[in-house]
């Protein structure tokens, strides 16, 4: 009866190892290249249901005049629900809110038997309660979105969002976010 031996060499039990650390830092190598290339784009990870978890690739200073329905912006959490934000833990201190910019000066929209329409096409529903059943407050609208302002809207009827605090100043918008690497 013939024995097969079978020899296996240290670097054959290594080589899953050395993919795995070559793989992290290419990762690592591209997320420095990203920040260090232009010290004014970095990025920023999203774990909230308000858009697709992820990393986005932030874009300072956007062209406001430029900006197109749903396209992703994160701006300043407004001042009148801060201290909501906070209390509640939504997000962490001094963590902006990104999502869809779906409203702009001069567009129809209505916040009213708990939905959301823009232009007569219903963006989402309005809910009442938080997910842990404490009370949302409910901006009530229907009419043009003022000149200097915006509305944001995430399709998700959990998110807090314009529905809940209202329009946003264009000024409070710090960058404009493209998804980087999303799941």
């Amino acid at each position: 009866m013939d024995s097969a031996i079978s020899v296996c060499s240290s670097s054959d039990t290594l080589k899953p190892y050395w993919i795995v650390g070559s793989v992290l830092l290419t990762v690592v190598l591209c997320v420095v290249a990203l920040t260090a290339s232009d010290p004014k784009k970095y990025i920023l990870y999203n774990s909230t249901l308000s858009l697709a978890t992820g990393f986005y690739r932030l874009h300072h200073t956007p062209d406001i005049a430029h900006l197109q329905r749903d396209d992703i912006v994160v701006y300043v959490v407004p001042e009148h629900v801060r201290s909501l934000v906070r209390d509640r833990h939504y997000l962490g201190n001094d963590i902006p809110l990104m999502k869809p910019y779906s409203a702009r000066p001069g567009d129809s929209v209505c916040t009213e038997g708990h939905r959301v329409v823009v232009h007569e096409q219903t963006l989402g529903l309005i809910r009442d309660t938080d997910s842990r059943g404490r009370p949302l407050p409910w901006h009530r609208f229907c009419g043009r979105v003022p000149a200097g302002q915006f509305y944001s809207f995430s399709p998700h009827a959990a998110s807090f969002d314009s529905r809940h605090y209202g329009p946003v100043p264009l000024t409070d918008i710090i960058a404009k976010a493209t998804p980087l690497w999303t799941w």
